[in-house]
């Protein structure tokens, strides 16, 4: 019985799943990483419980991946108008797993169905309260007729680091046609 136990573990272990050691030893059951758990021990002081943000850290929710994992590891300036920038997060900080966690977490959040809010979700961070300045210093309100190429297309690739002249591309599977038109309308009463 132990045989096969010891092959079921091995196994297990093989197709990637982890499992913690019981009090005699042995591992049993498998450990699963909650994003929320990590989130809300390490990330909610500045960006607030449900990720929304505070004055202290903007709205995290609906993360580009690559993006976020980049700011995450390298860290973040002041540049955003908040009281102080965010340190760089290494594995021994915070595990790839654990930031997977978190960001998978943070995308599960339910997508806002108002031109305020998605604008609140989507580009506030960037372009600011009143769509002409935020951090990138750039008047969308001037450019609303370019909304979805700018917003399908992004800008500045993967260079993540060109904080002011880098956007992430959004599909549609994030951000549909009916959500770029919730946008424009909002954005044009700014």
């Amino acid at each position: 019985m132990r045989i096969l136990v010891a092959i079921a573990v091995v196994s297990l272990a093989a197709c990637g799943t982890d499992y913690a050691p019981d009090e005699h030893g042995t591992s049993s059951t498998p450990t699963v990483v909650s994003g929320e758990d990590v989130f809300l021990e390490n990330c909610s002081q500045c960006h607030g419980a449900d990720g929304k943000g505070t004055k202290d850290g903007p709205t995290i929710l609906s993360p580009v991946k690559p993006f976020a994992t980049y700011v995450i590891r390298h860290g973040r300036g002041i540049e955003m108008g908040f009281p102080t920038g965010m340190d760089a997060w290494d594995t021994t900080k915070l595990s790839d797993e654990e930031l997977n966690a978190v960001l998978d977490w943070l995308s599960s959040a339910p997508k806002p169905t108002t031109g305020p809010e998605l604008y609140g979700r989507f580009c506030i961070n960037c372009h600011g309260a009143n769509a002409r300045s935020g951090r990138v210093g750039k008047n969308i309100v001037s450019e609303v007729g370019e909304l979805t190429i700018k917003v399908r297309y992004g800008h500045g690739g993967t260079l993540y680091g060109a904080r002011t002249s880098y956007m992430p591309a959004w599909g549609t599977d994030v951000l549909t046609d009916a959500d770029l038109s919730l946008l424009r309308s909002y954005i044009l009463t700014l």
